[in-house]
């Protein structure tokens, strides 16, 4: 859904039509607004909001868009393509790197971390005897 969206707002954007690249993630994040995720403070649905409204700003001016909107757009776009979840800590607090985590993603990290306690030290490697 954001891939597309950003994409779209960001060929208008290079097109000169900074009002209408706006225009669509307004939109959109309004839509998103309404939503049932949304009316319950669900933290990915706030994320996206989020994002889409940092899109918006950075599309206010010709320059702000060339200063770090086109970037932003581009980064956004692939991190929506990719949708990886990340098995780092948040940073101060954030709870953004977790957005897109899955709570078969959750499950497999947490796995992950009892087996590397509860694994036994590596044995010395064996010398060759030839």
């Amino acid at each position: 859904m954001l891939f597309a969206l950003c994409k779209q707002a960001r060929v208008l954007a290079d097109g000169g039509d900074l009002e209408g690249a706006v225009g669509i993630l307004r939109n959109r994040e309004r839509e998103l607004a309404e939503t049932q995720s949304a009316r319950a403070s669900d933290g990915l649905c706030l994320s996206l909001s989020s994002e889409l409204g940092a899109l918006q700003e950075r599309m206010t001016s010709r320059r702000m868009y060339e200063r770090s909107g086109r970037a932003y757009a581009f980064s956004s776009m692939s991190s929506h393509s990719a949708q990886r979840a990340t098995a780092r800590e948040p940073v101060c607090g954030s709870a953004a790197p977790q957005a897109y985590q899955t709570s078969s993603m959750a499950r497999m990290v947490s796995r992950s971390q009892e087996l590397g306690i509860k694994s036994p030290k590596p044995s010395p490697a064996r010398r060759d005897r030839s």
